[in-house]
């Protein structure tokens, strides 16, 4: 027969025992809120800026990222693309030569500036706006209207020439 220990409620304390409660623990009563604490709910507190952390690393053994890598060039060469527009003409359908100068800027230089003969100058007739600017100062401008006149008549026919003898035709610019 075993030997019986001689105090056993000293070996029965001495055994591993969980501590347990052994009275349930309630929750303590509520207390009203003071009037400081109600009066700190009414007035709205400026909102704070949420926290931010950053999350750790998943292991210390991944690298960052890398920067993504640029497209990678086309693999088949892609067509150029090209403009087609339409040359200006050179020569009039009866085989006269078309300058190269622009008929709108005449017409409006004849009109605004044709008295000082403006118009003839940019057409290169030099000899021709010089002659303009002579009758219309000797004149004091009673007789410097009428060649400007006939002048923008022939652009706006498209019958007036150049220093060249080319027609000016060409609208653009």
């Amino acid at each position: 027969m075993a030997p019986e220990p001689e105090d056993a409620e000293e070996t029965f304390a001495s055994a591993a025992v969980p501590d347990v409660p052994t009275e349930p623990s309630l929750p303590e009563p509520a207390v009203a809120p003071s009037i400081e604490e109600k009066a700190e709910e009414v007035t709205p507190a400026a909102p704070e800026p949420p926290i931010v952390q950053p999350s750790p690393p998943a292991s210390d053994s991944v690298a960052p990222a890398a920067p993504p890598a640029p497209p990678a060039p086309p693999t088949a060469a892609a067509a150029p693309v090209v403009y087609v527009t339409k040359p200006k003409p050179t020569i009039t359908a009866d085989g006269q030569p078309i300058s190269s100068r622009s008929r709108l800027i005449a017409v409006l230089l004849c009109f605004f500036l044709g008295a000082i003969g403006v118009h003839s100058f940019y057409a290169g007739k030099n000899t021709n706006g010089i002659i303009q600017i002579v009758i219309t100062v000797v004149t004091l401008g009673t007789l410097g209207w009428v060649w400007p006149l006939i002048d923008f008549i022939m652009l706006l026919m498209g019958s007036y020439k150049d220093d060249e003898d080319k027609l000016i035709l060409n609208w653009e610019t």
